[in-house]
């Protein structure tokens, strides 16, 4: 094979014509180590014009010698017939096969795409690398054969192909065949080769908009809000709309997407939103459907004291949906047998009602280890018992989202949700009660008319997605005590819910 060459020839400084915006550049000068070439022991008679300019040259001379542009067009290579190499503008000099004798002239060049090497072909075939130019290989001409007359690199630097006089193209590396004129009658004979440049793939298409947004944080009467809306796909930036419904009264969407303000008036309020983004010359959109509650303002009407509930209980329905997300506590080690605890949001059951639909899990001490209890998930509709759910496995830690609503006049549907391990409940059932309270409590059982005593738990137990469709006009703190004792504290009752302790001191809220 033939490789770099480690002979070096001093450049001297050729006159170049320059067309259109093609610059003239002057000939750089390495270090001289044999006698400068001139023009007349190094016959260059053909330069490049630039990319894109319909001007050309014609040669003045029968012996063509090749020429290469530097990537980006900041400089130009010559190359004379031993091999004799002159740099131009930036193109750097790399080496060249000098006044060694060559058994053929030197026909063609080609430049790596990325400035730094360069190729050259002999008559023969043989190919001679400089720089990061590789060598993929070289066809010495058999005899009798048509002589090779110009050299292109491919677009990636991975190869080079090769042409002869008679339109035969050799091709090396990864420059691909693409077809050659080899035993078609031509009128004159080839003199020139240059590679199509690199392909252009027309842009991908825009992945379509999609809101990801699929809920909204609860707000409250009187107190700043504040929730960014999200989409993904398309072309940013984004302009989010109100599409339909509206807003709760002091809340506006900006075009950002980001829902701020005051709201003014509670309730639950539906709504839709469109998002549209910068495609062009059509743009793409999406739209969707969500909701805010907005709850009163945080000083309750009431505080009452209960000895088996605590949490808050909304008053004045009727009701038709509630849901919220509960963190699941443990149960200090120690406690007696009967002592238990249970979290759930429910409708029904308060002011003195004997109706109730409702689901949410109970914890209770082993009954052969004081230190260890159990979780067990369920759903009820007064005044049957409870029916436990076997199919959901809770742990301690993990959340819990309980949702109650109405189907049909008497139909409702209950669903409970382990979102931390991704299990699912859901069962419909007939529910007739009157639907005015709803709640989200923490609750010491009681069992055969008998209230338990409620066991120690920790951590505090984290109400968080609050949501339900009523008039909503009255909001009641619930305060659990037994034999004399505060012994649950709900905290304040927020946009982002409400923390429920054990013990009569109240939590800071969330």
């Amino acid at each position: 094979m033939r490789s770099s060459l480690l002979r070096s020839v001093a450049i001297s400084v050729v006159g170049v014509l320059s067309f259109g915006a093609a610059v003239s550049m002057a000939a750089t000068s390495p270090a001289v180590a044999s006698p400068v070439p001139t023009l007349s022991s190094h016959p260059l008679i053909r330069v490049g014009v630039a990319p894109n300019q319909s001007t050309s040259v014609a040669a003045p001379a029968p012996a063509a010698r090749p020429a290469a542009a530097a990537p980006g067009g900041q400089g130009y290579w010559l190359v004379a017939a031993d091999g004799g190499i002159f740099t131009f503008g930036d193109a750097g000099y790399f080496g060249s096969t000098g006044a060694l004798h060559l058994n053929e002239p030197i026909v063609g060049m080609a430049a790596t795409p990325d400035g730094q090497g360069y190729w050259l072909v002999a008559a023969d075939g043989g190919i001679f690398t400089f720089g990061d130019a590789q060598f993929y290989g070289s066809a010495p001409a058999a005899p009798g054969a048509a002589n090779v007359v110009a050299m292109a690199s491919s677009a990636d630097a991975h190869g080079y192909w090769v042409a002869a006089n008679d339109g035969a193209v050799g091709f090396f590396g990864d420059a691909p065949s693409h077809g050659s004129l080899a035993g078609t009658h031509l009128n004159e004979p080839v003199v020139g080769f240059a590679a199509a440049p690199e392909a252009v793939s027309a842009p991908a298409s825009p992945a379509p908009v999609s809101i990801t947004t699929t809920s909204l944080a609860g707000a409250t009467v009187g107190v700043d809000y504040s929730a960014s809306l999200t989409a993904t796909g398309g072309t940013l930036p984004y302009v989010w709309t109100v599409d339909g419904g509206s807003l709760p009264p002091g809340l506006s969407l900006s075009t950002s997407g980001v829902v701020t303000g005051e709201p003014t008036v509670e309730g639950t309020f539906n709504f839709s939103v469109a998002v549209t983004d910068a495609t062009t010359p059509t743009p793409l959109s999406a739209t969707a459907t969500l909701s805010i509650v907005v709850f009163p303002a945080p000083v309750q009407s009431s505080t009452v004291l209960s000895s088996n509930w605590s949490g808050y209980v909304e008053l004045n329905g009727p009701f038709t949906q509630i849901s919220g997300t509960f963190t699941v506590p443990s149960l200090s080690p120690g406690i007696p047998r009967g002592d238990q605890m249970s979290a759930w949001v429910g409708i029904d059951g308060g002011d003195g009602d004997s109706t109730l639909i409702q689901a949410g899990i109970n914890e209770t001490p082993d009954p052969a280890n004081p230190n260890q209890f159990s979780i067990q998930p369920w759903w009820e509709i007064l005044p049957a018992s409870e029916t436990f759910i076997p199919s959901v496995q809770i742990r301690a830690g993990d959340q819990v989202t309980i949702g109650i609503g109405q189907v049909s006049r008497s139909n409702w549907q209950i669903t409970l949700a382990d979102d931390t391990d991704g299990e699912t409940f859901t069962t419909d059932q007939v529910f007739s009660g009157p639907a005015s309270t709803a709640e989200w409590i923490v609750e010491a059982l009681t069992e055969n008319g008998q209230v338990g005593t409620l066991a120690p738990f920790s951590p505090a137990v984290h109400f968080s997605g609050l949501s339900f469709n009523g008039s909503n006009t009255d909001l009641e703190e619930v305060i659990m005590v037994q034999d004399g004792n505060q012994v649950s504290t709900p905290s304040e009752f927020t946009a982002d819910g409400f923390n429920v302790a054990y013990g009569d001191t109240a939590p800071p809220p969330p």
